[in-house]
């Protein structure tokens, strides 16, 4: 898989457990982004580079 594939999967998987989420809690998927957010203080796009950094050295 190439990186433009890579971030395309990542892009669905990401939008879909917002989705779940979203759906669990009762609220719109912008308002779990905002709480995300502000309690780590990190873009969405951020946390995820550093979450794909993490399994990239790491493993998970």
């Amino acid at each position: 898989m190439g990186y433009l594939e890579f971030l395309k999967q990542v892009k669905r998987e990401v939008g879909e457990a917002l989705k779940e989420e979203a759906t669990k809690r009762g609220c719109s998927e912008k308002e779990i982004i905002d709480g995300i957010c502000k309690e780590f203080k990190k873009t969405l796009a951020k946390l995820i580079d550093e979450y794909n950094w993490w399994i990239v050295h790491y493993g998970v």
